[in-house]
Order: structure tokens, then C-alpha cells, then sequence
């Protein structure tokens, strides 16, 4: 019954579209283009803003499990706001509505990115015979190691990260919740009185016209033109319904590693203003790394890190079987196969994890913009080689063609090092890749 549910649900969705609905998110109105992407619980739709015709994409994650899966897309939204980088991406607006049926729906506000991303690029090499040029293959790894490097090299203090829990705690216990803008308050002047209306009564002007409140929901989806080419991708439907992040198997109290004061030097520059000094630095790990999660910025040109449902404080230590089942479970669940690190397949118990896991997937990721498939995906469709175990045992190889520098390819193998504590860190794989730019 519950595939027919699925059907149905997806159907009225694809009607939905075609009605080219309105709906309201915090006072800005929003006309519904198109449906860019489902999967799990959640929508991607391309919507325009009424006002100013700037186009959007717009997630919509439905919470159908109570307290742990709101909790789980309020973590998406908090990560949205926790880097401040050009190469991550940010939420624009973010609301969290109750519907009739006592579930509640989370929406949240994206840029657009009309020029793909780096799956779309591999899959326009593919269809005209062509390949990245290494200089432009270099510059790309270059910036997506910066933005890597943000969320490796987080900083915080315990009473910030405190405070967020806290924060996510009281979230979802309440009926409604309203993120306000961010940074993007000059668009709406003509609102201002509105919202000071409102403000402080944790109240919430989110309407949708000519959608079915009790629709069914899935995950995920491209924020532009195109998707993941990668076949399992594809077929991989993540759940963000269910908690992506490490909850009860991590702690960033033993795991945050202690600056001293002298060293943090710059670390605050691009802190809020009015904010404590830091005194840790907590990584964060992607866990997603992959092509199709990195986009092209229209403006920039520079590739973006998209998609922070699987984004969660790095460093875990599995001190039980059953901590280490939940963690493999998730890693099942949240992190496509072709691109998960080797120690996400059997997580041993008192074993650790930690931010490493996107350096593998960075490998991944770079393998198949020289050669339009990850390094595990071509052996197995080469030699009929199972695709985990490929994995686990790091056995793949090079291509003749396209032609690529010997040093290029070293970067790669350093990444794919099967071992997580002898492989790299993103400062580490930083310094290679620009020396190969010079």
C-alpha cells in the first residue's frame, strides 16, 4: 500500500506544478516553475519570486515522524547558516510550517544555480567527446578544498554549540517556527513594517495555494538544470525525515581539539560581530561529497558545496556495536555508495570517525572529472568487480585517456589512501593541489 501512497503522492505533485501554484514564505509570494527533484520526504521546486521575477530553489522536507525528523531538517537548516563561505552554499529564508494532519513541513529557500553542476559538466564531456583541461581541473579542486576546508576547520566555543542544541531541543517541541532572511533584507523594503509585525510572536505567515496539505514528501533533488549521472545516485532515494546527523554517538566535548589562545589568530574575522572569541575548533564533515552536490556559481564561476542534510560534526568515536551499527546505518543511508569512504562499510566498534571520510569522496569526485565516472564505478563496469568491495580494498586504476599529469594523478591516490588515519587532511591536500597550479 505504501508504494501506491508513494505514486499518488508523487502524481499530485507533478499536478501541482502544472497549476503553477502561489505560496507564501514569511511575506514574499512565489509562483512554483517546475519540480527539480524529488527523493524521501522531500521536494526541490524552481520558484520566481513575484516581486522581483529572481528565480529560487525551494525545498520542501516533510516531517512525518515527529520530534526526530524535525529535529533532523532543522539540522539542515542550521547548517545552512553555520558556514559563511562563497564556496558553501546558504539558505536564503527558511520556515517551518504545521499542517492539518499535526505533521509539520519544512521549507527552505536556496539560490539557484542555472549553470548545473560539475555531474552536469561530466555529462556534457560524455555527450561531446571532451574532457576537463588539467589547468581547469586544478583551479576546481583548488576551491572545492576551500570550501572543504571551512567546514573541516570550523570554529566555535562549547557554549555556542551548547546553545544550538539547546536551540534545536526547544524547535521541536513547537507548533510553528519562522527563520527570518538573511542577508537579504534590501529586496523587501516594502515589507519591513510587515515583519515588524510579526516579530516576536513565533508565529508564521507561510500559506500554500493550490497544494494539497496532505501530499507526500520526498528528499532532495538538483538545486539547477541537471542531476546525478551516477546510476546508483540515482537510484538512491535519502531520507532526511530520518536524524542524518551523529546524535547520541558523538561528543564534541572529547573529540574538539583545543587552540591555544596565541594560535587563533584570524579565526574570528569572518565571526558576527558581538561574538565570543573562539576557543575550539569543531570540523564538520560534508559526507556527500560529490559531483552532483557541487554546483557552478553564475556569478563567480566557482564550484559551490551543495546539499548539508548529511553535513554533522565530524569526529565520532563508536564506543558500543550498537553506536557503531547506527553510524554504518546512516552512512547507508546518507552517503552514495560510489563515492563512501571505506570505513563507513563495516564500522568497527571503539573504532573513530572523523571529517577524512570527504577526502576520500574528494578523490572520488576528482577521479570521475577526468574520466566521467568515479574510479569504483569504471572497475566495475571494466571487470565486473563488486562495487564495495572495490571500495574497501581501494582497488582501482587509470585510464589511458584522457592524458593527465603523473602529479595530478598522485593527488588522487592520496586521497584514495583505504586507511582513514593515514590519509590526508584538507590543508594537506590544499597545499598539493596548488602546487600543481604553479
Amino acid at each position: 500500500m505504501s508504494y501506491i501512497s508513494d505514486f499518488f503522492d508523487s502524481f499530485a505533485s507533478c499536478l501541482t506544478c502544472f497549476q503553477s501554484p502561489a505560496l507564501r514564505i514569511n511575506n514574499r509570494k512565489f509562483k512554483i516553475v517546475k519540480l527539480l527533484g524529488e527523493g524521501g520526504f522531500s521536494y526541490v521546486y524552481l520558484v520566481q519570486d513575484i516581486r522581483s521575477d529572481q528565480l529560487f530553489a525551494l525545498k520542501k522536507i516533510r516531517c512525518p515522524f515527529g520530534q526526530e525528523s524535525i529535529r533532523a531538517a532543522m539540522r539542515e537548516i542550521e547548517a545552512y547558516k553555520l558556514f559563511k563561505s562563497d564556496y558553501i552554499i546558504r539558505a536564503v529564508d527558511s520556515a517551518v510550517v504545521q499542517e492539518k494532519d499535526g505533521s509539520k513541513t519544512v521549507y527552505i529557500l536556496l539560490p539557484y544555480f542555472e549553470e548545473g553542476n560539475l555531474q552536469d559538466k561530466i555529462n556534457d564531456n560524455l555527450i561531446d567527446g571532451s574532457s576537463f583541461k588539467e589547468q581547469e581541473l586544478v583551479q576546481l579542486i583548488i576551491d572545492i578544498c576551500k570550501g572543504l576546508r571551512v567546514m573541516h576547520n570550523h570554529h566555535g566555543t562549547v557554549r555556542d554549540i551548547s546553545s544550538q542544541d539547546a536551540f534545536l531541543d526547544r524547535i521541536s517541541e513547537t507548533d510553528t517556527y519562522v527563520i527570518g532572511q538573511e542577508e537579504e533584507e534590501e529586496e523587501d523594503d516594502d515589507d519591513d513594517d510587515d515583519d515588524d509585525d510579526d516579530e516576536g510572536d513565533n508565529g508564521i505567515d507561510t500559506q500554500t495555494e493550490g497544494e494539497d496539505d496532505n501530499d507526500g514528501g520526498t528528499n532532495g533533488g538538483p538545486l539547477a538544470r541537471g542531476g546525478d549521472g551516477s546510476e546508483q545516485a540515482k537510484n538512491k532515494k535519502r531520507d532526511y525525515s530520518r536524524n542524518s546527523s551523529n546524535t547520541n554517538v558523538s561528543s564534541h566535548e572529547s573529540h574538539a581539539l583545543l587552540l591555544n589562545p596565541d594560535d587563533t589568530d584570524g579565526v574570528n574575522d569572518d565571526l558576527p560581530e558581538g561574538s565570543t572569541p573562539l576557543t575550539e575548533i569543531i570540523p564538520f564533515a560534508h559526507r556527500d561529497i560529490k559531483p552532483a552536490n557541487i554546483m557552478i556559481s553564475h556569478t563567480t564561476g566557482k564550484p559551490v558545496l551543495m546539499d548539508l542534510g548529511s553535513c554533522s560534526k565530524a569526529r565520532v568515536h563508536l564506543r558500543t556495536r550498537q553506536q557503531a551499527l547506527e553510524l554504518q546505518d546512516l552512512a547507508a543511508e546518507h552517503c552514495t555508495l560510489p563515492y563512501r569512504a571505506p570505513e563507513l562499510f563495516d564500522v568497527k566498534t571503539n573504532s573513530s570517525v572523523d571529517e577524512r571520510v570527504d577526502i576520500w569522496s574528494l578523490g572520488c569526485s576528482i577521479f570521475a572529472l577526468m574520466y566521467s565516472a568515479s574510479p569504483f564505478e569504471l572497475q566495475n563496469s571494466e571487470t565486473g568487480a563488486n562495487l564495495s568491495m572495490a571500495i574497501i580494498n581501494g582497488q582501482y586504476k587509470f585510464p589511458t585517456t584522457p592524458v593527465y599529469s603523473d602529479k595530478l594523478k598522485d593527488l588522487v591516490k592520496m586521497c584514495l589512501t583505504v586507511s582513514p588515519t593515514d590519509r590526508p587532511t584538507i590543508d594537506q591536500v590544499l597545499e598539493a593541489a596548488e602546487a600543481l597550479a604553479q
